[in-house]
């Protein structure tokens, strides 16, 4: 029985070369970094850390999302669709104070 398995991976090479700079300083080789996050993987049974946007994505997805929203209220302005002071603050406490 094998103790080992092989795994071929496709890598971006200036990935490649940036993890492998990092991880010489760490003194840990790549194969040993990869088994490292497998196990993680194992024993939390989940990826070891978020999947998450990279912050610019994420604000430009931000800054999207308030401009559909800011669109949506121009367009209901042009529409008519809209309310004076009063009726808002009368509809809000309405809201936030009915039983």
């Amino acid at each position: 029985m094998e103790s080992n398995s092989t795994l071929n991976i496709y890598v971006d090479p200036e990935v490649l070369e940036s993890a492998e700079a990092i991880l010489s300083e760490l003194g840990i080789p790549i194969a040993t970094a990869i088994a490292i996050f497998l196990r993680q993987v194992v024993f939390l049974r989940e990826l070891p850390f978020p999947v998450v946007l990279p912050p610019l994505e994420r604000e430009l997805l931000i800054d999207t999302q308030l401009r559909a929203k800011y669109d949506r209220a121009l367009n209901d302005i042009d529409e008519g669709n809209t309310h004076s002071a009063k009726e808002a603050l009368t509809q809000l406490r309405s809201e936030l104070f009915s039983e």
